[in-house]
């Protein structure tokens, strides 16, 4: 909101924000491929490149889904809490983008086979965790690293 007072236009804050983000972003992908490579010395150039891009293709739908978590809710620093299904059908449903963005990250976080095969799953979470995009992505990962 102070950026907005000082005159600074939704565009050129728009751009700024999706510059630091993506810095941040690319920085921690960088760390991540230089820690891969050193603690699986052996792993193929080509193998590095693919889960590079992978990975780039993986920030960018994060950030996108960030900001469309950020134009759904019109006050992001407003503390009220509505029923969920009020989120996507009311007009004046407000929540914080950070809540929304953890009810919509920490499920699909959880269901994705990061932190174990989906798989081991029951069957009908299985089937939901086929259709989130972070699954194919930490399967790709997985079978790219351990091959």
């Amino acid at each position: 909101m102070r950026d907005f007072v000082c005159g600074v236009s939704l565009p050129l804050y728009l751009v700024a924000q999706l510059l630091v983000f993506s810095l941040v972003a690319i920085s921690q992908l960088a760390f991540s491929l230089v820690l891969l490579c050193a603690v699986f010395p052996t792993l193929p150039f080509s193998h590095v490149v693919i889960l590079a891009i992978l990975l780039l293709l993986e920030i960018l739908a994060g950030m996108a889904l960030g900001l469309l978590l950020t134009a759904l809710f019109k006050d992001r620093d407003q503390v009220t809490f509505k029923k969920c299904w009020e989120l996507f059908v009311a007009q004046s449903g407000h929540l914080q983008v950070i809540q929304a963005g953890m009810a919509v990250v920490f499920p699909e976080f959880m269901l994705s086979g990061i932190l174990w095969p989906a798989q081991a799953m029951p069957p009908v979470l299985y089937a939901i965790s086929m259709a989130l995009p972070a699954t194919i992505s930490a399967e790709l990962a997985r079978e790219i690293v351990f091959r």
